[in-house]
């Protein structure tokens, strides 16, 4: 039962600190392997690009077009939202809640933190090159002739139209991998996995990350003697429900609640099968950043973070695994 206590203490701090992360689940529909295999173009390869805007007081810091199809405009001087306290359960005292107090710390600055003003939806391109974001109105991007310099003509449905300058980002990564990971991805399911000395002691499939901690909470109801109902609370989250990855390095999680996060993402590895995330595009301080792995079963995203800890001689890993399907829009 002592085992089964740290497991269990495991379990807890492991959710808490990949639920900012918060991506997708195990589908039982395609067991086949698959190492990306050739792969189409994503729809809106041509169009996609990333601006940064030049002007000192103006509305967006940057508008982004991604491959996919989908609008990125980050709003400028917005107050974030601060971090949350999570002090009550990392003052617990057992030998896997000291262990993982810094996991602790991490996870609530991301809890909070990462959340940026952003405008979020579809495009779609019309014969002269202008960008039609739907909720919004149309963007044209001239090129202005002098370098890396671009006006940026901002048409909203509503209210009257302005023109930015901006300069275009590098689309640094590109190889066949990068071109695989590079669209929009619907969430399909969650999975967490527990293992201790090699042995699975815990494997949870679902649908949504409030399904799969319900089913974790029943299971410590069985497996934990010092259960406590209190430390679920900080585990009441939205659902992750589309993430997007660009070429320029974005990485964004759109949530069931309507709220957005974007941070930054690289490979760190030649194999490109292991990417870095960063809330505050910062991979040097590892209280805001992670690594994930990066797979394909069939047609879908696989992305794995795995945390590996020894104690008092037995070694305890925990996985989760998400699951995603493809999103395929078209100019039209």
């Amino acid at each position: 039962m002592e085992t089964t206590k740290r497991v269990w203490s495991y379990v807890l701090l492991f959710m808490m600190t990949v639920c900012s992360l918060s991506l997708v689940s195990c589908s039982s529909d395609d067991d086949d392997d698959d190492d990306g295999g050739d792969v189409a173009p994503a729809a809106f390869e041509a169009y996609a690009a990333k601006y940064q805007i030049a002007d000192a007081g103006a509305a967006f810091s940057s508008v982004e077009f991604t491959e996919s199809g989908n609008y990125i405009m980050v709003l400028n001087d917005l107050p974030t939202t601060g971090a949350k306290s999570l002090s009550s359960l990392a003052a617990k005292k057992s030998p896997a809640h000291m262990m993982f107090g810094n996991l602790l710390r991490k996870a609530a600055t991301r809890s909070e933190s990462v959340y940026s003003p952003i405008l979020y939806g579809k495009y779609t391109v019309d014969a002269d090159g202008t960008y039609v974001l739907a909720g919004y109105g149309k963007v044209k991007v001239v090129e202005n002739g002098a370098g890396n310099a671009y006006s940026l003509e901002f048409m909203p449905s509503s209210g009257a139209s302005f023109t930015y300058t901006a300069s275009k980002q590098n689309r640094d990564l590109d190889s066949e991998n990068t071109n695989r990971l590079c669209r929009t991805w619907n969430t399909a399911s969650f999975q967490i996995v527990a293992k201790i000395n090699g042995k699975v002691l815990l494997d949870v499939t679902a649908s949504t990350m409030g399904e799969l901690i319900k089913k974790l909470q029943k299971w410590a109801e069985s497996n934990d003697e010092e259960f406590d109902p209190s430390d679920w609370e900080y585990l009441d989250i939205a659902n992750p429900e589309q993430v997007v990855f660009t070429k320029t390095g974005t990485y964004m999680v759109k949530y069931s609640n309507s709220e957005l996060a974007v941070s930054t993402w690289r490979w760190v590895n030649d194999s490109e099968t292991m990417l870095q995330y960063s809330w505050e595009n910062d991979f040097e301080d590892s209280y805001l950043n992670g690594f994930a792995s990066v797979s394909y079963k069939g047609s879908q995203l696989v992305i794995t973070e795995t945390d590996k800890e020894e104690e008092d001689g037995e070694s305890y890993e925990m996985s989760m695994v998400y699951y995603f399907n493809e999103v395929k829009y078209i100019n039209r």
